[in-house]
C-alpha cells in the first residue's frame, strides 16, 4: 500500500512539473470571450509559457482563462451561443417621443412597431448638455460614443483629431452591404452620422464628398443636398466614383443586386423642401414620383439582399420638422409613414425570422409633446431631454430590452451581429 501512495505522488508531482513548463498553470489572463479549462493545444487556445498565460488565435474568437482553472482549453462562453442577426434594420424617427409614437392611434389608427416583443427607453443627452441635437445623438447611435451639440463622430471637445468608427464602417469593412436612407436630405445630421467626420454638421459639402468616399452601397432620400445646382456637380462626382445614380421612378424601380452602389433621389420639382420627400400628408398619392420611406426601404431590400446580410439605416426624418412647428397633423403622418416601412422590413423578416434584427428608436424627442384627455399639445418648439422609446422584433431583439444609454444601441447591434468592434463597454 505504501509502494502505491507513493508511486500515486510521484506521478502527481511529474504531472505538476509538466503542466508548469507547459505554461499551464498561470494566473488568470483575458483574451476576448469565453472560458478557459484544462490544456488542449488542439482547443482553439494554446498555453504560452513565455507569458505565463493563453495565446489565444484571432481567428478562433479568444476566450477568458479563469483562476484556477490551470490552462487554455478553449469553451465557448454560454453568453456567445446565439446566432447572428444577419439582415438588420435600424429605423430612427428624428424627434420621436413615446408620445409621438402613440398619437396616431387617438385618431384611429393602428401602430404597429410599438407592440413590438422588445422594448426599452434610451437616455439621449449629448457629451456636455442634457438636450442633444441630432449630429450629437446620430453620433451616440452610430459610433457609441459621446460628443458635443453640432458634431459628427469628433472628439471635439476633447481631441478633435480623434475621429469615431461606425456600425456602417464596421459593417463595410466586414464585406455587409449597407444601406443610408432618410426623408431628408443625405447630408442631414443623422444620415451623416454613419458616414461622416465632422465638427459642423451643416457643412454639406465636406458631407456630401465624404458619403461618395464611403463606398456604401445604398443610399436613398430627398437629395444629397438642399441645393439644386450642388445635387448636379455632385451626381456627376458620384458616378465617377462608381455610384449609379437614379432620379426617375422607372430607374429606381429597375434596381437590383447588380446595380452596384447606388444613390437615389426624386427629380428636383418632385421634392417638397429642403431637399426632403413630401410630408405624408401633404403628397400626391397618384404621383409615382411622390416617393415614400417605405419605397425606399423596399427598393433597399431589393439592392441589398445577398448571403453574406446588410445593415440599413433608415430615418424618418421630418417627425423632427413637424413637432419643431407644432404640427400635430404632419407628426402623427409621419409615424404613420414610419409604421408603413417598419412593416415592410417585417415582411421581409417573416420571410427570414432567425436571421433578421429590426430595431426602431428615435435620436431626441421634439416638442415635448404631450397627451391629455385624448388630446396633443406641444410644450416646447425645441428639442427636449426626456428619454426616447426603443422597440426590437426578430433575431437577438432581448438585447434591446431595458432602460440604457443611447451609446448602447451601437454596442447591441455589434453584438447582435457579432461584429468585432473597438470598446471596453461592458454590455459588448
Amino acid at each position: 500500500m505504501k509502494n502505491k501512495i507513493k508511486i500515486l505522488y510521484t506521478l502527481m508531482i511529474l504531472l505538476a512539473v509538466f503542466l508548469v513548463f507547459a505554461g499551464c498553470v498561470t494566473d488568470p489572463c483575458t483574451c476576448g470571450q469565453g472560458t478557459c479549462h484544462g490544456c488542449d493545444h488542439d482547443s482553439g487556445c494554446n498555453c504560452n509559457p513565455d507569458n505565463g498565460g493563453c495565446n489565444c488565435p484571432p481567428d478562433k474568437g479568444g476566450c477568458n482563462c479563469e483562476e484556477g482553472s490551470g490552462g487554455c482549453n478553449c469553451e465557448p462562453d454560454e453568453n456567445d451561443k446565439y446566432r447572428p442577426s444577419k439582415y438588420v434594420f435600424l429605423f430612427i424617427g428624428d424627434g420621436m417621443g413615446g408620445n409621438q409614437a402613440r398619437a396616431p392611434e387617438l385618431y384611429g389608427n393602428t401602430v404597429d412597431f410599438i407592440r413590438s416583443p422588445a422594448k426599452g427607453l434610451i437616455y439621449t443627452h449629448d457629451y456636455n448638455y442634457n438636450v442633444t441635437d441630432s449630429a450629437a445623438a446620430g453620433t451616440a447611435l452610430a459610433s457609441g460614443r459621446k460628443t458635443t451639440y453640432g458634431s459628427l463622430n469628433i472628439n471635439s471637445d476633447v481631441d478633435p483629431t480623434e475621429h469615431f468608427k461606425t456600425i456602417a464602417e464596421y459593417a463595410h469593412e466586414a464585406g455587409i452591404k449597407v444601406g443610408v436612407l432618410t426623408t431628408v436630405s443625405l447630408t442631414h445630421a443623422t444620415p451623416s452620422a454613419f458616414y461622416g467626420k465632422s465638427s459642423n454638421r451643416w457643412d454639406e459639402e465636406e458631407l456630401a464628398v465624404q458619403l461618395i468616399a464611403s463606398g456604401f452601397d445604398y443610399f436613398a432620400g430627398g437629395s444629397i443636398v438642399v441645393s439644386d445646382f450642388q445635387n448636379d456637380f455632385l451626381i456627376d462626382a458620384a458616378k465617377g466614383a462608381g455610384y449609379y445614380v437614379a432620379r426617375s421612378r422607372g430607374d429606381f424601380e429597375a434596381l437590383s443586386p447588380v446595380s452596384g452602389k447606388v444613390i437615389a433621389f426624386p427629380p428636383s420639382e418632385k421634392i417638397q423642401n429642403d431637399g426632403s420627400l413630401f410630408y405624408e400628408v401633404d403628397r400626391d398619392y397618384g404621383d409615382v414620383d411622390h416617393w415614400t420611406l417605405s419605397d425606399i426601404t423596399r427598393k433597399g431590400i431589393d439592392v441589398l439582399h445577398n448571403p453574406d446580410g446588410f445593415f440599413m439605416m433608415i430615418e424618418c426624418g421630418k417627425i423632427d420638422w413637424a413637432c419643431h412647428n407644432n404640427d400635430a397633423e404632419r407628426a402623427v403622418g409621419e409615424v404613420l409613414s414610419l409604421d408603413q416601412a417598419v412593416k415592410v422590413a417585417l415582411d421581409f423578416a417573416a420571410e427570414y425570422p432567425d436571421d433578421t434584427l429590426i430595431v426602431i428608436t428615435a435620436d431626441h424627442e421634439t416638442g415635448g409633446m404631450d397627451i391629455a384627455s385624448g388630446y396633443i399639445r406641444f410644450t416646447s418648439y425645441d428639442h427636449t431631454g426626456v428619454p426616447v422609446p426603443v422597440y426590437a422584433f426578430g433575431a437577438n431583439s432581448s438585447f434591446f430590452n431595458g432602460n440604457f444609454d443611447n451609446t448602447d444601441i451601437f454596442y447591441r447591434i455589434a453584438r447582435a451581429m457579432k461584429l468585432k468592434v473597438k470598446s471596453q463597454h461592458s454590455f459588448y
